[in-house]
């Protein structure tokens, strides 16, 4: 393995008290800050790639003291491992922070397993086929059969399909779409206490399917401006609205997450 890059912050203290007081991030996301010709992670995404790439936390470093910000370097070929390793088989999510002068840290790139677009070429395009990502949504009620919308995205493609069928309990029709069409990542209404059975045997079923579960709130799921979010993106087709798909409830809501 090639030398690990030292480990120089210009302004560490700057930079602690920014890290600092940056917004909690998800359990899924990884944020990783591009210095140029190298890259650091701090805290526990350091501690996380410590352990998953150098398979030591020996690689540790402390910026500034009492206490000191847990820090790993990457060299381009070590991150860009570490970004195939994450994202498809880990099935997380990536932050790529840049600067743009004194602390003036922002994203400028993310990715996530169905979502590729931003880092094809720091994974050398090196894809065998486009992810798919699909978000869905369902109506149950008991002894009845289950109403399934989903929309997914080919971004390679950039083409958008949306569905709606009715499944039976066990959610086979759900299971046979995320296999024919290859998904890479879910999106789902989150359900923090994981009390909803329904939510369970689809985040059980993408499991299984080796999807990456991305949650959203339900509020994400809502379908009031679909129209014209699908018009913005259509630009050139047909008015959204005069779409027969936009009277698909459940597939809008998905499409709406989606977005």
């Amino acid at each position: 393995m090639a030398s690990r890059p030292e480990l120089k912050v210009d302004d560490e203290v700057g930079f602690i008290k920014f890290f600092r007081n940056l917004p909690d991030q998800d359990d899924d996301t990884v944020r990783i800050f591009d210095r140029g010709d190298w890259y650091t992670a701090h805290g526990e995404d350091a501690t996380f790639i410590a352990r998953t790439v150098y398979k030591t936390t020996s690689v540790l470093r402390q910026l500034g003291r009492d206490p000191g910000l847990a820090s790993v370097t990457l060299s381009i070929t070590v991150f860009r491992n570490f970004l195939r390793e994450a994202l498809f088989r880990l099935g997380k999510r990536i932050e790529i922070w840049r600067t743009t002068g004194r602390m003036n840290w922002k994203v400028t790139k993310q990715a996530s397993p169905g979502n590729l677009q931003d880092i094809e070429e720091d994974l050398g395009g090196q894809l065998e086929s486009a992810p798919i990502i699909l978000a869905v949504k369902v109506s149950a009620k008991a002894s009845e059969a289950r109403n399934v919308g989903v929309c997914f995205a080919d971004a390679s493609v950039r083409e958008l399909g949306v569905s709606e069928f009715l499944d039976n309990d066990i959610y086979s029709n759900f299971e046979s779409l995320l296999i024919q069409l290859g998904v890479k990542e879910c999106l789902l209404q989150a359900d923090g206490n994981k009390k909803d059975v329904e939510l369970g045997k689809l985040r059980a079923i993408a499991d299984n399917c080796g999807c990456a579960v991305s949650e959203r709130s339900p509020a994400d799921f809502g379908n009031r401006d679909i129209e014209q979010d699908l018009r913005r993106l259509l630009k050139n087709e047909k008015a959204a609205g005069t779409l027969p798909q936009t009277d698909l409830k459940l597939a809008m809501s998905s499409a709406a997450a989606l977005i």
